[in-house]
């Protein structure tokens, strides 16, 4: 059992880990990114994945106010390194999460 701090850290993880229709129970819960895995690997889908996460968090998260949500590309193009900076209500501390996810990078056609 976690609470405080790490007990909004994991909500977050699980917030963005989840995506929409997979819990039977509550199909509006989750993120949207998982529907871009297959999209093409560009600025775009980097701004597509900041919203997502973004609206998600906001909708689910309200123990936290969400300062900023980032995604940029690695050094490998299929993964998408996600940095989200919050504040965790009634305090003025911001804490710092980077969460992996992992698209599927579209070949270059020959």
């Amino acid at each position: 059992m976690v609470s405080g701090s790490a007990n909004v850290e994991r909500s977050i993880q699980l917030i963005i880990g989840t995506a929409y229709g997979e819990r039977p129970m509550r199909p509006d819960f989750g993120c949207g990114i998982h529907d871009l895995v297959f999209e093409v690997t560009s600025v775009e889908l980097l701004s597509q994945i900041r919203v997502q996460v973004r609206s998600s968090l906001r909708r689910w998260e309200t123990r936290a106010d969400i300062l900023n949500v980032n995604a940029s590309f690695a050094n490998d193009p299929s993964l998408v390194e996600i940095s989200i900076t919050y504040r965790i209500k009634g305090n003025y501390d911001p804490r710092n999460l980077l969460v992996p996810f992992y698209v599927i990078p579209q070949l270059e056609e020959q």
